[in-house]
């Protein structure tokens, strides 16, 4: 009876070894993950970590990144990324470990895009054979948001003409408005006269 007992306890205990190392198997942790930001701005800069659970040894790391660009090395434990593209971004770890082999993961980045809306077409508020006056239509929609004339230029950055004034042209063309936000950013678009 005692041996039948032993022989029922070792089956058991051989059963309950396999089913943990199949369910540790299938559940197993990852020995190298990303630590940092899961979302972003369009053209911020976040710090990505490489941590692992191997107890000793040389690791070496090679970081790969869509959506976005690594400054600096991608052969380094932690790395800077500029995130370029709105969407979503992919970060991409492999890691070498001598004992452990070569080990892939990734993180998901959510990347939004901080741009202010683009101001509405102003209007001629007044004009006379040489010259026209314009005037924005409506308001920033932003705590901080300020709207500049760029003159002809579509891309311009200028901020000496405020939106808060009107503006005086002297010549034909087409003429622009954009918004810029607290963070520095401009918009995309513009409003167009």
């Amino acid at each position: 009876m005692k041996n039948i007992v032993s022989i029922k306890m070792i089956v058991l205990l051989v059963s309950f070894f396999i089913t943990s190392f199949s369910i540790a198997q299938e559940f197993q942790i990852p020995k190298v993950m990303i630590f940092g930001d899961l979302s972003a701005y369009l053209n911020d800069i976040k710090t990505y970590e490489a941590t692992h659970n191997y107890s000793e040894g040389e690791i070496t790391y090679s970081w790969a990144v869509t959506g976005g660009v690594i400054l600096g090395s991608s052969r380094t434990k932690t790395i800077s990324v500029e995130w370029t593209k709105k969407g979503m971004g992919v970060i991409r770890l492999t890691s070498d470990h001598y004992l452990n082999g070569i080990e892939t993961t990734t993180k998901d980045v959510a990347i939004f895009d901080n741009s202010p809306e683009s101001p509405p077409n102003p209007n001629i508020i007044s004009q006379d054979c040489s010259s026209a006056v314009l005037q924005r239509t409506g308001n920033p929609i932003s705590i901080g948001e300020e709207w500049y004339w760029q003159g002809t230029n579509k891309k311009g950055i200028d901020t000496n003409y405020p939106a808060t004034d009107n503006y005086d042209v002297y010549s034909s063309g087409v003429f622009y408005i954009r918004a810029k936000n607290t963070a520095g950013i401009w918009s995309i678009g513009t409003g167009t006269i």
